[in-house]
């Protein structure tokens, strides 16, 4: 099942809109780093091998692109610095960002969009903020009878075939650095 599970794609299809300005506070400030992806709010019939589905950094594609590292950097100028680790030169940002109620916004300066994730923890040393997201999954009653046998004879579409693109949200699990 682990090998099954470990095959799966992943793409991610960010949602932006804009809000009113908050108060910063304390804790987002500072340095973080990306320590995985979890996997919530998987609807019911995908949700047994998947609510609260833990991925490291380097497990999940974003078209095509692997994250082997993601560090940010928020100041309190409401300014940030982004730099994401991926094979080739690092890919780097700043912007600015802002906090409206659990809505963080970062708006890069080179960029037409705003991101938008929703913070879902906030506290010691941990920030987890998430994004809507789409996955390929199998559903539960397919991941709990089929097995590497069968896998085995099935072509790479036949194998494709059996997920289907599912609506999640995808958190990021920061650390403070």
């Amino acid at each position: 099942m682990k090998k099954i599970l470990s095959l799966i794609a992943a793409s991610i299809i960010l949602f932006s809109c804009g809000g009113d300005d908050d108060p910063v506070t304390t804790h987002e400030m500072g340095s973080w780093e990306l320590d995985s992806f979890i996997l919530t709010n998987v609807p019911a019939d995908y949700a047994q091998f998947n609510e609260g589905r833990v991925f490291l950094v380097n497990q999940i594609s974003f078209g095509g692109i692997v994250f082997e590292s993601y560090e940010i950097t928020f100041n309190s100028n409401f300014t940030f610095e982004r730099s994401i680790g991926v094979p080739g030169p690092d890919l780097r940002d700043n912007g600015t960002w802002e906090l409206d109620g659990d809505n963080l916004i970062l708006m890069a300066e080179d960029e037409d969009f705003e991101e938008e994730y929703n913070v879902e923890q906030n506290e010691n040393n941990q920030l987890w903020w998430s994004v809507e997201s789409q996955f390929s999954l199998l559903k539960d009653a397919i991941a709990d009878t089929i097995t590497q046998e069968y896998v085995d004879t099935l072509t790479d579409q036949e194998f494709a075939d059996l997920f289907d693109a599912v609506s999640v949200d995808l958190v990021y699990a920061f650390e403070r650095q």
